[in-house]
């Protein structure tokens, strides 16, 4: 709360999985964040990209790169995936909804590749940039 956001992280199985979103930018107007991992320790990794991305302005179509510059997420409107959209608010962002008594704005951050994502939140300098025509 000190940060003026929670992540609500969902562990994967065999099946499904794993995902973490943030509750708490829609107080600000922005839409919430929500990932997926395959692994435990990626979905830890990717709750502090959650966490250092929280507070900033992330819009459909900003690319999110490493330090070194290399392109990890395209962060898109989750209306631009409709098979997540038509189960997000039963099944996904559902603590968010029940927080604000009302379905949240969701924004999907989706990999750029299929390569494992090793971020480790204390040695990345995340920056945004608006994608260039037709990366979104």
């Amino acid at each position: 709360r000190e940060h003026g956001q929670f992540i609500m992280a969902v562990m994967g199985d065999d099946e499904n999985p794993g995902f973490a979103y943030t509750i708490g930018r829609t107080e600000r107007g922005l839409p919430e964040l929500l990932v997926f991992a395959t692994n435990f320790d990626d979905l830890m990794e990717l709750g502090g990209l959650l966490s250092y991305l929280g507070p900033r302005d992330v819009q459909d179509g900003h690319l999110i790169a490493h330090r070194d510059g290399e392109v990890v997420f395209a962060a898109a409107d989750l209306s631009n995936f409709p098979e997540l959209l038509a189960n997000a608010h039963e099944d996904l962002v559902v603590q968010a909804d029940h927080y604000y008594g009302r379905p949240v704005d969701v924004m999907f951050l989706t990999p750029m590749n299929d390569r494992e994502l090793h971020l480790v939140p204390d040695d990345i300098e995340v920056t945004l940039m608006n994608a260039a025509p037709g990366l979104h």
